[in-house]
């Protein structure tokens, strides 16, 4: 009857992360086997930086979510003190909460079913 976070884990020890860059753009994906199962797209420009993130359905695992997030925030791009504008799955707080802890000043607000986040990156 003990099990461990991992045993109720489906994604445990078998999730790949993928970056890709073209023409200044960033694609961030994290798959398990040959389905990805979140992605992010990332966009800087010499003011902000545009993250739109989004998680498959039906996947609950908060594993997905800080992979997908560490391999967005290790980028070289994250590094710079800029405003941040994202967008994330409307009701997602574990996603929001590892995206807030690499900004200080966040505002966030609804739009359809999305989560609209500004705030300023941490050099």
């Amino acid at each position: 009857m003990n099990e461990s976070h991992a045993d109720l884990d489906p994604y445990a020890g078998v999730l790949s992360t993928c970056i890709t860059a073209e023409r200044g753009e960033y694609h961030v994906s994290v798959a398990a086997g040959h389905h990805d199962v979140a992605f992010a797209d990332i966009r800087p420009s010499c003011s902000a930086i545009e993250l739109c993130i989004d998680i498959a359905a039906g996947n609950p695992s908060p594993r997905v979510r800080r992979q997908l997030v560490d391999a967005v925030f290790h980028l070289d791009v994250m590094h710079n003190p800029v405003t941040l504008r994202a967008t994330l799955p409307l009701g997602d707080v574990d996603l929001l909460d590892d995206v807030a802890l690499h900004c200080v000043d966040i505002h966030t607000r609804a739009a359809g079913g999305s989560c609209l986040v500004d705030g300023h990156l941490t050099a």
